[in-house]
This record gives C-alpha cells, structure tokens and sequence, in this order.
C-alpha cells in the first residue's frame, strides 16, 4: 500500500509540477501640493489594478495621494505640470504603458483627494478591482471614467458646487452604481457599456429648474434608473432584444413621458440603445 502511495504522490508530481507564486514586493509612496491661487486643474489617473479611492481634501491640498503598489510588476506614476496645472497619477507597467494584472492583488490601492475648491476637470482610467468615487461637495466642471472587469460605486452625497458639463461612463465587464446624481449639477450623462449590470440613482438636491440629457448604449447586461417622482422623465428606447419596463410612463410619439413632465421643474431626457438585457425605472419618492 505504501509503495502505491509512493507511485501515486510521484505520478503526481510529474503531471502536476509545483510552481512557486511569484515574490510580490509592496512599496508605499505618498505625494501631495497645497494650493497656490490655481484657477482649475486637470486630473488624468490610470491604475490597472487593485483598490481605488478619490474623494475630497479635508485639509490645504491642491491634492494629496497615497499610493502601495506591488514593484515587482507596477512602477508609480505622479507628474504635475505647474503651467498647465495638469496632474497625472496611477502605476504603469515595468515595460511602459497600463497594465492589467491577472494576479489578485489585495493590498496595492491607489488613495486620491482633491481640493473641493478649485474646478477640476477628470479622467479616470482603471482596470481589474474595485473603486469608490465620492463627488459630492467638489468642484466638478466634467469627469470621465473607464473602467473594465470592476466593482464601481460612484457617488454626489452632496450638491457639486459648480455646474458639471457632462459626466461620461465607458464600461466592460462592470458592476456600477452612481448614486445622488440630482447632487452632480451635469448637463449631460452618457454610458457606453459592453456586458455591465449598472444602477443610475438620480436623487438628491436638484437645482429649481433645468433638464438633464441621459445617453445610454449597451451591448448586454441591465440598467435600472431610481428617479424621484417629482423629476419629469422622458425616454427614448432602441432596443433589439432587451426588455423595457414603462411602468409610469405614457408613449407620445416616439418617446414615452411620466405624467407630470410638461409641468415638472426639472427634467431627465432619456435616450437608450440596448442590444441584450433590460432597462427597468424605478420610482422613488
């Protein structure tokens, strides 16, 4: 018996050679500017992989960063150009260029704050992992965010304090939520998405009037909209075989209108193009 245990661990053994995970190798970097009268600024962040916060400076920085990040793969990146007050931060690859890793990393996290008082203008770039995104209270002119295979929560828990000209999504493989859009002061929102479950909450402190344009296109996957029920809303659906939920919504036309859009102060203009999946709006009040 034991001989056939020998003969088996062996076979083992050759079939299925053992081979040692690389050596990771965790650094830390941290970096950050105070203010100097900048009238904007210009955020580029791309971070291939792991754990990505951004939220607002609570203390005098123009912006502050922390960075851990596995050196035997990733390289840190943190530029600023003073005349043009363009800031770029994230990792790169050893050989140059962003990087996706396929190896879990759970500890290189890339933590961002900037000042809420300065107008800034984003463009935040990731890959594999997760990220939270919290706007609220910042000075936001227009933010784009792309993102592949990832666990996304955006936020506005409280009003922007300037008017936003639009907020973009490019998604992959996405599990996304963008909660108290009413708080983003955006004239316009747009996602393009290719197999992402997406949730898109449209409450907070909407201004007294105004209207807000929504373009979705999605490939596969689910989008639900939360709206408030005293936002007009009005859609405009393309769709091969996904499904739309009209649940309070009248067709005029080619689009469909809630009941009290003509008279509602603020409006959500809706335009969907779906290929597979759903698109379903829920009412809250």
């Amino acid at each position: 018996m034991r001989l056939l245990q020998r003969s088996l661990v062996a076979a083992l053994l050759v079939f299925c050679p053992w081979e040692p995970a690389p050596a990771q190798d965790y650094r830390t970097t941290t970096a950050s500017r105070r203010p100097a009268g900048e009238p904007d600024l210009s955020v580029t962040v791309e971070y291939g992989a792991g754990n990505f916060r951004l939220g607002s400076a609570a203390g005098p920085f123009l912006y502050r960063t922390s960075l851990r990040y596995d050196a035997s793969l990733f390289r840190p990146v943190h530029e600023y150009d003073v005349a043009l007050r363009r800031l770029r931060l994230g990792i790169e690859g050893l050989d140059g260029g962003i990087r996706v890793s396929k190896r879990e990393l759970p500890e290189q996290r890339l933590e961002v704050v900037l000042s809420p008082e300065v107008p800034a203008e984003l463009e935040l770039t990731f890959g594999a992992g997760s990220a939270e995104i919290e706007l609220g209270g910042m000075s936001l002119q227009s933010a784009a965010v792309r993102t592949g295979a990832s666990e996304t929560r955006v936020s506005f828990a409280s009003p922007n304090r300037i008017r936003c000209e639009d907020l973009r999504f490019e998604v992959g493989a996405i599990d996304l939520r963008v909660s108290g859009l009413g708080n983003s002061r955006c004239s316009a929102i747009s996602l393009k998405g290719a197999a992402a479950d997406v949730t898109l909450d449209f409450s907070g402190e909407w201004p007294d009037s105004g209207s807000v344009s929504v373009d979705l296109a999605l490939g596969m996957g689910s989008v639900t909209l939360e709206i408030p029920r005293s936002v007009g809303l009005s859609a405009r659906v393309d769709r091969f075989l996904a499904s739309f939920d009209r649940s309070g919504l009248r067709r005029r036309g080619e689009r469909y209108y809630s009941a009290d859009y003509d008279s509602a102060r603020v409006k959500v203009d809706l335009d969907v193009k779906a290929a597979l999946g759903s698109v379903e709006i829920r009412w809250r009040d």
